[in-house]
């Protein structure tokens, strides 16, 4: 075996003699890469016998390879399995970008045919640096539970603009973040949608939601996270506005477990889980599924058993 001991320790192949200079270190470092070039060279010829034995059943010629000492392949340039395994990578790398292409595309069409929901980021003046954290890593989620679903959602972020510290905070923590298929759009809600449109969602609100709409209607979600859980807050701006109101159906399709005391009860949920209890309705158009999926088991809600008739999605909410 010929090598080098380099200053590091490290050993290389070379055209000079040391094995018997080497440290204890060294010497095992060297037994190291004797026992991988042995393994190459075996799973090399394991493979040449391989191929030969395909051949053999299919009627084939194969086309022979001349080795080196080291079993590298050196009559045709290639060396045995290498070709294989590249077409392997290249197709996984190819299946990849196909797969990446088809789920932008049914974003992109959600955008003509599906229910849209707005996130209103004009909150940020009630928000800590910690809650636009969070609030980033909600829209994140947000946006992965879109891209996996086979019915997508369309989805605008209102007052989204580099003066907003939420557009810092998003584009700095999550790489590519302008790269979501979201409408991004730097001016507030009430100069990009006509109230007439606007249906905002909180829980503060005394009207239920009964269905979404893929017409004209735009359902817009608080871009808030709020830690010490401020009331009316959103309904408050929408009367002030002149918006209408809505409220997630919970207790209409689900009940209270009172067979345990460490429940909250709340229905006060992040961006991420209203979004995913909508997405799961319009995917399945059924209230109890969407939010038995939605709702986190930790604020003590059941579905009821029994639940009334539910609107079709065609009903204007």
């Amino acid at each position: 075996m010929r090598c080098e001991v380099g200053s590091a320790g490290d050993v290389k192949k070379e055209e000079v003699t040391c094995e018997g200079t080497m440290s204890k270190n060294q010497k095992r470092k060297l037994n190291r890469l004797r026992s991988r070039e042995e393994y190459r060279l075996k799973r090399r010829l394991r493979h040449r016998q391989k191929r030969r034995q395909r051949a053999a059943r299919v009627g084939t010629p194969v086309e022979e390879e001349e080795y080196n000492e080291d079993g590298a392949g050196v009559g045709n340039g290639k060396q045995l399995g290498v070709g294989l395994g590249q077409r392997a990578v290249e197709g996984t790398v190819r299946k990849k970008n196909e797969d990446k292409a088809a789920v932008t595309e049914r974003l992109k069409a959600a955008r003509h045919c599906a229910p849209h929901i707005c996130i209103d980021l004009n909150w940020d003046g009630c928000m800590s640096e910690r809650e636009r954290s969070q609030l980033s890593d909600h829209l994140q989620r947000l946006y992965g539970s879109n891209k996996k679903s086979p019915s997508p959602l369309h989805v605008s972020l209102c007052n989204f603009s580099p003066q907003n510290p939420i557009y810092s905070t998003c584009t700095s923590k999550h790489h590519g973040f302008l790269n979501y298929v979201f409408d991004f759009h730097p001016l507030p809600l009430l100069k990009v949608f006509d109230v007439s449109q606007i249906v905002y969602l909180t829980p503060d609100s005394p009207n239920v939601l009964q269905s979404l709409d893929s017409g004209d209607r735009v359902y817009v979600l608080g871009g808030l996270v709020d830690l010490s859980v401020r009331k009316n807050e959103t309904v408050e701006f929408a009367n002030s506005h002149a918006i209408e109101t809505a409220s997630l159906p919970i207790l209409k399709y689900m009940h209270k477990d009172t067979s345990q005391s460490r429940h909250s009860f709340k229905r006060i949920l992040s961006v991420n889980q209203v979004f995913d209890i909508l997405l799961k309705f319009h995917e399945t158009h059924c209230w109890t599924t969407a939010l038995s999926h939605g709702m986190p088991k930790r604020h003590g809600y059941l579905p009821i058993e029994a639940a009334p008739s539910q609107s079709s999605p065609s009903d204007k909410a």
